[in-house]
C-alpha cells in the first residue's frame, strides 16, 4: 500500500488517499507531481515516462478510454472525500473509511471479512481529517459494541449493517 499526501509548510500532513495494488500512484500527465508518496508496507511499482504513455493513450483508442474512466474515477473518489472531510461526523468518517476500504479489497478479489489495514493510526486520521485519539476511541467504541473486531493486520467486520447506518451513506444524487 501507498500513502499520497501533501505536508504544510508548518509540517501538518493531509493524506490524500491510499493505493492499493493494481491503482495507478498518479493518473496525471502533468511535469511533476502535486503529491508526496511513500509506501506503507511491501509495494512493487511500475514508472512510465510521461512520453510512453502519451504514445499508448495515442495509439490504443481503447487504452484511453480505460485511462479516462480510471481519470473519472479519481475524480468521483475526491469528490467523495471533500464531502467526508467537509460534512460528515467523526464516526460517520471512520465508518465510511472501513466500509471502502473493504470494497476497494475487494475490487481485488480479497473479499473477507477482515479488511487489511497496513496503515497506522495516525495515517488514518490524517486522511480522515481527526485526530488520531478521535480514531482509537472510535475504532475501540466499534469493537465494544460488537460492530467489529480489531486484529493485528487491520479490522474485522462483525456486523456490516450497523457499520453502514453509522456511515451515514445513502443514496442520493442531490
Amino acid at each position: 500500500m501507498v500513502r499520497r499526501y501533501k505536508t504544510l509548510a508548518d509540517g501538518r500532513r493531509q493524506i490524500l488517499g491510499f493505493s492499493i495494488p493494481g491503482d495507478w500512484i498518479a493518473s496525471s500527465l502533468g511535469e511533476e507531481f502535486s503529491f508526496s508518496a511513500d509506501a506503507v508496507d511491501a509495494v512493487r511499482a511500475y514508472s512510465f515516462t510521461r512520453d510512453s504513455v502519451i504514445a499508448l493513450l495515442v495509439g490504443q483508442p481503447e487504452v484511453l478510454a480505460r485511462f479516462h474512466d480510471l481519470a473519472h474515477a479519481e475524480l468521483a473518489a475526491a469528490e467523495e472525500h471533500m464531502l467526508l472531510l467537509g460534512r460528515r461526523r467523526s464516526e460517520e468518517k471512520i465508518a465510511c473509511f472501513l466500509l471502502t476500504m473493504r470494497e476497494r479489497w475487494a475490487r481485488l478479489g480479497k473479499r473477507s471479512v477482515t479488511v487489511h489495514l497496513p496503515m497506522c493510526r495516525r495515517d488514518i486520521a490524517d486522511y480522515l481529517g481527526v485526530s488520531m485519539e478521535t480514531v482509537s476511541r472510535t475504532l475501540a467504541r466499534f469493537a465494544r459494541d460488537g460492530i467489529i473486531l480489531l486484529v493485528p493486520e487491520g479490522v474485522r467486520l462483525l456486523d456490516t449493517g450497523s457499520l453502514e447506518q453509522l456511515s451515514g451513506l445513502e443514496v442520493s444524487t442531490k
